[in-house]
């Protein structure tokens, strides 16, 4: 896994965080976020695919109480969220709207830092996984003081305390580049992520 460009890295997550934002507003969580599900056109554009794993709820970007769940099913488990993981084992019922915010941080941060903010492979057991996930330290990542901040709101480990997904696109870290679109000569392909 390589870095995506530095110039290139916030426009490209710009545009993940609004089509996500596109799905949370229309009642759907994704439940599957990660880089491999992040297509770009021939305009430049980032598309979400993969939807098999999504999820239809009666109201935008929060689930209702009979809307959670206590599945681990369709998360790759390296996006996955720590309440995920609490869900499978406690059966504490989680939020996949606010699920979907934590693996959008893991994009960013596999974006910044070129792999996954823990170690695992894939037979790597969910408990494992879980006590790897507990254990990010964001602070390994060479990026600015802005993207770094905007990371550990992403990826707080308290669902309740977790960076809302409408907040995302005003962080003074994007915000600086609304507007810009990627140079795919000076960038090279969104498939480096």
């Amino acid at each position: 896994m390589e870095k995506c460009p530095r110039s290139g890295h916030g426009v490209f997550f710009r545009m993940m965080t609004e089509a996500l934002i596109f799905c949370h507003q229309n009642c759907v969580s994704h439940r599957d976020v990660k880089p491999e599900n992040m297509l770009v056109n021939d305009r430049d554009e980032v598309k979400l695919s993969d939807f098999g794993f999504a999820r239809i709820h009666t109201k935008p970007y929060r689930c209702d109480a009979k809307d959670m769940s206590c599945e681990l099913v369709g998360w790759t488990l390296p996006f996955a969220a720590p309440e995920l993981f609490f869900a499978h084992f406690d059966r504490k019922p989680y939020d996949d709207f606010i699920a979907d915010v934590w693996s959008l941080g893991v994009c960013l941060y596999t974006m910044l830092a070129g792999a996954l903010p823990y170690s695992s492979g894939p037979d790597t057991p969910a408990e494992t996984q879980r006590d790897l996930l507990l254990n990010t330290d964001a602070d390994k990542v060479d990026c600015s003081q802005e993207a770094l901040a905007l990371l550990y709101s992403l990826l707080e480990k308290d669902p309740a305390r977790r960076m809302d997904l409408r907040k995302v696109p005003s962080h003074p870290w994007l915000a600086r580049r609304q507007g810009q679109v990627p140079d795919p000569v000076a960038e090279g392909p969104i498939s480096r992520l």
